[in-house]
């Protein structure tokens, strides 16, 4: 063989192994490929490589994988690689147990299938309005993502007609069944067609999902992914106090996080921890059961793009949220069994990430700590003597009254804001477009002259964003006002 050929016979080799570990190695097309390219999606996590293929082949599928493994675009990729946008009725339907579980999985078929032309993409859930949502169902969909009361109500009423759904999931199955909504999910499985693919993704894999799995699926494949977490991405610790929230604040002075998760058993601990920290200058806010569905979206909103640094929550309020940059993990309260703190921990260490997840322990939590220390090591850890403090964030909340009904987009709002507003670019941040609103995070230095953009400044935002146009249309704006935050 001739010294060329050797080389391109060794080129082709290496360019296969390269492609074995890559999103190439699945039927997807150019377009796909390109997108997960441009979003930064290189190799495929375990449970992608070990779901897709088996979607691919049409087969039901039981998986277990924790959070953050990368299990929706483990469904997501192939339903959008096989789905013709545009057709009379829609062809999928995603059951989640939350709503922002719903909006972030929407969110994925919408970022992923971003290139494929007239991609319908419709989010149907609890605390909005319901008519808006049987409106678009009348313009029509080709992917739904809801919670089941929802979903199950529009069906009731005749604005959703199942007839054509091909690909049913149930994402965070354990959930679903935990929140009570085992009658609704069976009530809406009834009324799609038998011949369909089922996929259950699922934290946990208990009696009661096997039972669901025999009920509603035929032959699934199973894949169940290794459930605990590696010591080399999480590290954990166990901090013993009788002053809890004084050792909280060290813990956050300390560490600096980026995003701090901190973990209670009931609302009103995570109320008085949220605004103890506050009283400290440390940008929290509280997630628990009595905040209204548009007061719980706007705080996750302002923890995700960084105007609060703390996220205190309870156990029921934080099922089914999904945050990556997580860095910290505090249980305040020591989770109540292994299971719940497994939950807790799996918010950070998210995508190959590290974090550290840190569990504060009276000297009364002895038989709690006993039963999550045979899964879990908690190393004692000594008290943290913080040499500075957790600075209050820099960022503020923008809110827009109209969103994708209105078909705003992220860059619309940003030519706004810097051209029309004259934010600095460096000032503006995260922008997140929702149903019917939208939010933008405005920095309140100008992180390349170091140029306060003073409270008149944002203010002066908010009146540009109110009195001119954007797409031919105003929209009302104000600034979001957590407190003490």
């Amino acid at each position: 063989m001739k010294k060329g050929g050797y080389t391109s016979f060794f080129s082709r080799i290496q360019k296969s192994a390269m492609i074995h570990h890559t999103f190439a190695r699945f039927p997807l097309s150019e377009s796909l490929l390109g997108t997960l390219s441009d979003v930064g999606f290189s190799v495929p996590t375990p449970i992608q490589s070990a779901a897709i293929p088996l979607i691919f082949k049409q087969h039901d599928l039981l998986a277990k994988a924790k959070t953050g493994s990368g299990k929706t675009a483990a469904f997501a990729l192939p339903l959008l690689a096989q789905i013709t946008p545009g057709e009379p009725l829609p062809k999928a339907l995603i059951l989640c147990p939350t709503r922002e579980l719903a909006d972030q999985v929407a969110g994925t078929f919408r970022t992923l299938g971003r290139s494929l032309a007239n991609l319908r993409v419709l989010t149907l859930t609890g605390g909005t309005p319901a008519r808006p949502q049987s409106e678009s169902l009348q313009r029509g969909a080709d992917i739904l993502v809801g919670t089941p009361g929802r979903v199950a109500m529009q069906i009731r009423e005749g604005h959703l007609n199942p007839a054509k759904i091909t690909y049913l999931v149930l994402d965070e199955g354990d959930r679903l069944l935990d929140m009570g909504f085992g009658d609704e999910v069976g009530g809406i499985i009834r009324q799609l067609p038998k011949k369909r693919q089922t996929l259950i993704f699922s934290a946990t894999i208990p009696p009661e999902i096997e039972t669901l799995s025999r009920t509603i699926q035929h032959n699934p494949r199973t894949v169940f992914l290794e459930e605990s977490h590696d010591d080399t991405v999480i590290r954990q610790g166990l901090l013993s106090t009788r002053e809890k929230e004084k050792a909280l604040t060290a813990l956050l002075h300390d560490r600096q996080p980026q995003r701090a998760l901190i973990f209670c058993r009931m609302k009103e601990t995570a109320r008085n921890a949220a605004s103890f920290l506050q009283e400290q200058t440390i940008s929290a806010l509280a997630l628990h059961g009595d905040l209204d569905q548009q007061q719980r979206s706007e705080e996750l909103v302002a923890f995700d793009n960084g105007t609060a640094t703390v996220l205190v929550a309870t156990d029921l309020a934080a099922r089914g949220l999904q945050i990556d940059g997580v860095d910290l993990v505090v249980s305040f309260d020591v989770a109540d069994s292994a299971e719940i703190h497994r939950h807790r921990i799996g918010r950070t260490g998210r995508a190959g990430a590290t974090g550290e997840a840190i569990t504060l322990a009276e000297p009364s939590d002895k038989q709690r700590l006993a039963e999550i220390e045979k899964e879990n090591a908690l190393p004692e850890i000594a008290r943290p003597d913080p040499k500075t403090v957790l600075a209050p964030s820099p960022w503020r909340t923008l809110c827009i009254r109209g969103g994708r009904k209105e078909k705003l987009r992220p860059g619309d709002i940003a030519g706004a804001l810097m051209a029309g507003a004259k934010i600095p670019k460096e000032a503006v941040g995260k922008i997140t477009v929702a149903e019917r609103y939208s939010y933008a995070a405005v920095h309140k230095i100008n992180l390349l002259e170091h140029a306060i953009v003073h409270a008149d400044q944002i203010r002066k935002a908010v009146a540009f964003l109110g009195k001119e146009t954007i797409k031919n249309r105003r929209f009302r704006a104000w600034e979001l006002d957590f407190g003490s935050v």
